[in-house]
């Protein structure tokens, strides 16, 4: 089957969420201007999930809908085919999104006075899910180092050594700066947490987004007792674009910290199309990710190109996984709220403000290329139209 990663279905007015926090602000804005923020894609669903789901739709009622063992069966063969570990029914814990889930982990696996450790510049709801259940946020920064970054070990043990830190959060790969952790350093953070007492809960949201020579490890395997010091997130929702359908299954490698998890009423009901559709992306839609992994690689490389060939003040981190790439801007000497203005009066570029994921992000932006290539072509060749006037009034 052939797919189409060239045209950018419109999302005007239908409710999608950055395209809705872009008019808002710029009501008139060009047709050919896409929003680079939040991260779904700007391509069509697989048809094999389209296809799937209307035949759903015809021939079944939408009552109260619970997973069957297919879907279980679904989940089981998807981990072990992309990740390399097997998933039993009874491990796994279904929720209506990754988000939800950390702020339930935080409020049932800590106590109050408890601090939740955060390795830095982050995805921003994971400083929200500790706030909002009235814990402290320790966090620790990543180390910037060639255009990259490094885990910083020895400010992570110092932390996780704290005696209020009960729980760390970590996103693996990492969001925003496209990080994937190699095995050895998986195994070091799971093993620093574990002689701690610290409780690892791993957002693996982004897992199945792994660029071409790219290799990912999950946390599901990992040995035991590692393993069972693990809370592992995962979805369909990232890979196949299925975020409003809000569908997530949350791995457990400990029977007590399921049940605890359970009781304290951090499981939740998924829809039944939510049901249908991650069972139908991990059945049968694989060939539609692969081409899609293609399609991101080339954006990469269309990014880093450009930006070498014409705007060589801006440095990108070496993405190896999601489909998020994060930009230094700091050259441009502007705080993030200016940098923010610029972009989007100037550029008509809607990014991600770097300050959003933590203070080391200040600068940054964060930019989405799911997308077709032409519209990163635009952007990018506006963003280089007005960084060029700019240097003339600045």
């Amino acid at each position: 089957m052939e797919y189409d990663f060239t045209n950018a279905p419109s999302r005007r007015n239908t409710g999608a969420i950055k395209w809705d926090m872009m008019l808002k602000l710029q009501p008139y804005l060009p047709e050919d201007v896409l929003p680079f923020s939040v991260a779904d894609m700007e391509f069509q669903t697989a048809p094999e999930i389209t296809e799937g789901l209307t035949a759903y739709l015809r021939e079944n009622v939408l009552g109260y809908t619970a997973p069957t063992d297919a879907y279980y069966d679904a989940i089981d063969r998807w981990m072990q085919r992309r990740h390399g570990f097997p998933v039993r029914k009874e491990q796994v814990v279904l929720s209506d999104g990754v988000v939800p889930a950390l702020g339930a982990a935080v409020r049932i696996f800590t106590a109050p006075g408890d601090a939740v450790l955060v390795p830095t510049p982050v995805y921003f709801p994971f400083f929200s899910a500790v706030e909002k259940s009235s814990r402290t946020l320790v966090t620790c920064d990543l180390i910037e180092e060639n255009g990259g970054y490094t885990f910083d070990f020895a400010a992570f043990s110092r932390a996780a050594a704290r005696p209020d830190v009960t729980l760390c959060i970590l996103s693996s790969p990492h969001n925003p700066i496209g990080k994937v952790y190699t095995a050895d350093e998986l195994t070091r953070i799971a093993s620093i947490c574990l002689d701690n007492g610290v409780y690892l809960v791993c957002d693996e949201i982004h897992h199945d987004l792994i660029l071409p020579g790219v290799t990912f490890t999950s946390a599901g395997t990992l040995p035991d007792p590692l393993r069972k010091n693990i809370l592992l997130c995962t979805a369909p929702s990232k890979t196949f674009n299925l975020a409003g359908l809000a569908c997530s299954n949350l791995i457990f490698f400990d029977t007590e910290k399921k049940d605890q998890f359970e009781k304290g009423g951090g499981a939740h009901n998924v829809n039944a199309l939510g049901l249908v559709a991650c069972r139908l992306a991990y059945d049968h839609a694989e060939p539609w990710l692969d081409t899609l992994l293609l399609t991101l690689d080339r954006n990469r490389r269309l990014v880093e190109s450009f930006l070498q060939a014409h705007l060589p003040m801006l440095h990108v981190a070496k993405l190896e996984g999601t489909y998020l790439m994060w930009i230094d801007c700091r050259a441009l000497g502007m705080k993030s709220r200016d940098l923010m203005q610029f972009l989007h009066a100037r550029a008509l570029l809607w990014a991600n403000d770097g300050a959003q994921f933590g203070t080391a992000g200040e600068g940054f932006i964060r930019i989405n290329i799911a997308c077709p290539s032409e519209a990163l072509i635009l952007m990018l060749t506006r963003l280089r139209a007005a960084i060029d006037l700019g240097r003339l009034t600045w």
